[in-house]
């Protein structure tokens, strides 16, 4: 996961408007298994948020609600981001999981 926070947060803490490039992100997240994409769905929420993204944020903190292998540490933290945005949590929608 550390390779795809360098690469989220090299283009886009320096360079808050920098072009957003959600398939070239998605390639990198299916690249890392060993970590788990849930924590870099959080992560890319967390950073787009930050630099003033919030719409595209609250999809990637529900991706890390909905993802099955999310831990009990980053899911209540997903789950206060998107409520502090003023939506609810989608539990229905299923996260594809790369075998």
């Amino acid at each position: 996961m550390s390779r795809i926070f360098l690469a989220i947060s090299g283009v886009r803490l320096k360079n808050p408007q920098a072009p957003f490039d959600p398939k070239a992100l998605e390639k990198q997240i299916a690249s890392d298994p060993g970590q788990g994409a849930f924590g870099a769905y959080f992560l890319l929420g967390r950073i787009l948020e930050l630099t003033g993204h919030k719409d595209l944020s609250v999809d990637y903190y529900q991706r890390a609600i909905r993802d099955p292998a999310t831990n009990h540490l980053i899911r209540p933290l997903a789950i206060q981001a998107v409520r502090a945005q003023g939506h609810e949590p989608d539990w229905k929608s299923k996260v594809p999981r790369k075998k």
